[in-house]
């Protein structure tokens, strides 16, 4: 079962705990790791902002902090996400 369903991520919660994930485009991972993260699998990325305009040092660097800060309880999906149609080959 996924889920895309940013508004009210805490209806979330009604789900059966550990079956399903949610992926998040517009809204900070970080939250709802603390707020549903036990709950189910996340799923998202870093600010497309920094992938189409950051160093690939940049890049490795939000992705690798996102990953630390909500890979527990319930796991995550690093996801791309929006339009990166200027983006260099490098990220």
């Amino acid at each position: 079962m996924s889920l895309y369903y940013e508004s009210k991520a805490s209806s979330q919660l009604l789900l059966p705990k550990g079956r399903a994930y949610g992926m998040f485009e517009r809204t900070d991972l970080r939250v709802v790791g603390k707020a549903i993260g036990d709950h189910i699998v996340i799923g998202g990325g870093i600010s497309t902002a920094v992938v189409a305009f950051g160093s690939r040092e940049k890049v490795i660097e939000e992705a690798c902090k996102l990953l630390n800060d909500v890979k527990e309880p319930g796991g995550f999906m690093l996801m791309g996400g929006g339009g990166t149609s200027t983006t260099s080959n490098e990220n």
